[in-house]
């Protein structure tokens, strides 16, 4: 059978002679871009786009594969069952430069929007002047959430050498997991503008805001949808000034769903990572940690994790795993980098995003939540001080204390008790209004319960002698205080020592047929362990007596500890036993 094509067509031929030059800046708006770059195999073009983001970055023109439609693929006749799929290339390349010295941190930034079908992908490649082969710098799949994201790849190991960019686009049909399909799933393709080789080191990271427009000069974005301005909407705003970074500034985070996947098959995943500038971690002796102000509400399945990459690394390292959502606050977690001490390394904020499924297989839902936004990132040294008592009044409250996993917050309530104890600041979980849970979508019958976690953590404080007097009696609501089983001493028996005392709101989505589960195992402690001092739910009963402690669950002796100052008469004055931390005050 014959499968004729269109064609093949040809116009403008020339010899021309002459050096290109390669601008400092290439944002394609001049008429010449086209003589300063040349398309090898295919669609690329250089002019003013009417698909895709329907924009350039900046200016009216651009580098795009197609700018009036979707990026094509290719099915050969008839192509065998389960062979491999059939590939379409083309590629942009740029006019021949050479790079700066290694000293000067030589690195190539350029925006770019980009939207593959299911299989597709695109390379920023580089190539040697006088070799054949080209170098893959960084490889880009699924898309980028609809906003334009600016990487910044290293070219050092090139230094002093000629080089060709190039940005190649890879087109080929999907498959369903078990053999081949012949569909096409084309995309919009992939938009590049403001390709540039900057040198010299970014800024080190004091107290970023993202406030000056430098900001997108320090950091940069890797696979995605990073944005650094002026979040939209009523649903969040920046801490402090206006403007936050965040994963789409003006929508929900989007998530991946390849066409026709398989069955059970691993869940399709969209990643994009915010990257700090380099920072030298100071000796450990001094406590450095990195604090930073987050809001977030993922999707089912998606999360965020706080990284770092030490310099010369290829892999990152996860310091802290956020998923879920922070009940509609900011909080402020201080994540421990006395391992890196003297160590050059980048931070970086990694969005994980993919679809959910039902516990029993694949479901080709997407469940995206409105993001990742984050602010004030600052790394800070020295060790805050526990203050005895802890009224939260003064703002360094903000800078003592830390909140891991969201919710808790420090200030003035507007809702539940609607005041504090003492003076006007607390600390609580969302201070106006409801704390929030989450259900995961369609999470299988009668699965594992989701929860939400929020932990309220103190300064580190130094326990006294079992033999010291005890201090004087503190005018708090509530006291704790626990016991290891066949102790006679507070604080699981321990003559003194270090000890932090933290708050755990645990909340959990309704789940059929499985009901909340404590664990009264006692456990020895660590330095990751957290001993259990109470578990309070839903609210005091009361009586005739006064106020009444909650209901126990099986297996835990569990009371409230009233300070001698707050303690109501007649209110017994019980120990409790330790166990697993799986709630809290």
């Amino acid at each position: 059978m014959n499968t004729p094509g269109p064609g093949w067509y040809v116009d403008d031929v020339e010899v021309v002679t002459g050096p290109t030059a390669f601008l400092s800046s290439e944002s394609f708006d001049d008429p010449a871009a086209a003589d300063r770059w040349h398309v090898t195999h295919g669609f690329w073009e250089i002019g003013v786009p009417t698909s895709g983001p329907g924009q350039a970055w900046s200016g009216t023109r651009l580098a795009g594969t197609v700018l009036a439609g979707h990026c094509p693929e290719h099915v050969k006749y008839n192509s065998a069952w389960g062979a491999a799929p059939d590939v379409l290339e083309s590629r942009l390349v740029s006019p021949p430069f050479v790079v700066p010295e290694a000293g000067l941190e030589p690195r190539l930034r350029f925006r770019h929007w980009y939207h593959f079908g299911a299989e597709d992908r695109g390379q920023a490649e580089v190539r040697v002047e006088g070799t054949a082969g080209w170098e893959t710098l960084s490889t880009y799949t699924a898309h980028s959430g609809g906003v334009w994201s600016r990487p910044a790849l290293d070219l050092r190991k090139y230094a002093g050498q000629r080089l060709r960019i190039g940005f190649l686009y890879l087109g080929q049909v999907s498959t369903n997991g078990f053999g081949r399909w012949e569909v096409e799933t084309p995309g919009p393709g992939w938009y590049v503008d403001e390709v540039e080789v900057v040198t010299g080191p970014p800024s080190s990271l004091g107290l970023e805001g993202f406030e000056d427009p430098a900001a997108e000069d320090r950091w940069q974005v890797t696979h995605g949808f990073w944005e650094i301005g002026e979040p939209q909407g009523d649903r969040v705003g920046a801490v402090s000034g206006t403007r936050v970074a965040g994963t789409v500034l003006g929508g929900d985070c989007p998530e991946w769903v390849k066409h026709n996947s398989a069955w059970g098959a691993a869940p399709d995943v969209v990643e994009s990572r915010l990257v700090s500038p380099p920072i030298v971690v100071p000796e450990a002796a001094r406590e450095p940690r990195l604090r930073f102000r987050h809001w977030y509400d993922f999707g089912a399945d998606d999360q965020g994790q706080v990284q770092v990459q030490r310099e010369g690394a290829e892999t990152w390292e996860t310091l802290g795993t956020y998923t879920t959502h922070g009940s509609g606050v900011w909080s402020r977690p201080a994540l421990d980098l006395r391992k890196f001490a003297g160590q050059r390394l980048r931070v970086g904020f990694l969005y994980h995003g993919q679809v959910s499924t039902n516990g029993f297989g694949r479901w080709e839902a997407p469940t995206s939540g409105p993001g990742w936004y984050v602010d004030d990132v600052e790394m800070v040294t020295g060790s805050p001080t526990f203050l005895a008592p802890e009224g939260f009044d003064d703002p360094g409250a903000v800078d003592r204390w830390e909140v891991t996993g969201g919710v808790w917050q420090i200030g003035e309530p507007t809702s539940g008790p609607n005041r504090a104890a003492s003076g006007t600041r607390v600390a609580g979980t969302v201070l106006a209004g409801d704390y929030l849970e989450r259900v995961k979508y369609n999470s299988g019958w009668r699965g594992t319960p989701d929860v939400v976690e929020s932990r309220l953590v103190s300064p580190v404080l130094q326990v006294p002698e079992a033999t010291a007097e005890p201090p004087p009696a503190v005018p708090a609501l509530v006291r704790l205080r626990r016991r290891r089983r066949g102790s006679g001493r507070g604080l699981g028996g321990r003559r003194g020592g270090v000890a932090a005392v933290a708050g755990v709101h645990r909340a959990r989505g309704a789940a059929y047929g499985v009901g909340p589960r404590w664990t009264s195992a006692d456990t020895p402690a660590s330095a990751s362990d957290w001993a259990f001092c109470s578990a309070f739910r839903s609210r005091p009963m009361a009586s005739a007596a006064g106020r009444r402690r909650p209901p126990a669950p099986a297996g835990i002796s569990t009371t409230w500890k009233w300070s001698p100052a707050r303690r109501p008469s007649g209110t017994p004055m019980t120990s409790m036993t330790r166990g697993r931390q799986t709630a809290g005050w």
